[in-house]
């Protein structure tokens, strides 16, 4: 799983990328927060939008 996709999951997979020093951005985090809201409240929206990335990343 990219870095996108596990952040679009609320559930980033910092330690496997080269972008965790990303982590600590006042901007990320407060998308992080919402993400994880939106989790908790609507996990099929969630997981609709996970499932657009994916669609989005596999084209060429």
């Amino acid at each position: 799983m990219t870095i996108l996709l596990s952040f679009e999951s609320a559930e980033p997979a910092w330690e496997r990328s080269s972008y965790d020093l990303f982590q600590h951005s006042p901007s990320v985090q407060w998308k992080l927060f919402n993400l994880q809201k939106l989790k908790k409240q609507n996990p099929s929206k969630l997981y609709q939008e996970v499932e657009k990335l994916q669609i989005i990343l596999a084209m060429k």
